[in-house]
């Protein structure tokens, strides 16, 4: 079986800057756990990408970055990073 070329649009959140940074975090895991038990992969990793981009950009210390990170498993504070890196432009 081969895999399909497929023209898939994602549509990421953008980052409220007058909003708590904690707060759009955990609401961005939240939709992003809710997207792979929907089975919304394409969406779900859009979201990955999303929760990165807040940790990497967004934060500017390494206190920072540890805080945010700890509020994601271990497991998706590495997807999170990995989606980030893959992805940016």
């Amino acid at each position: 079986m081969h895999p399909q070329n497929r023209k898939v649009e994602v549509n990421i959140p953008t980052f409220d800057p007058t909003g708590d940074l904690h707060a759009q975090i955990i609401m961005a895991y939240i939709t992003m756990q809710q997207m792979q038990r929907q089975g919304r992969r394409e969406e779900a990793l859009g979201y990955a990408f999303f929760i990165g981009q807040l940790i990497e950009t967004v934060t500017t210390t390494s206190a920072q970055r540890t805080a945010c990170r700890n509020l994601l498993t271990k497991y998706y504070a590495t997807v999170v990073e990995r989606a980030y890196y893959i992805f940016k432009q």
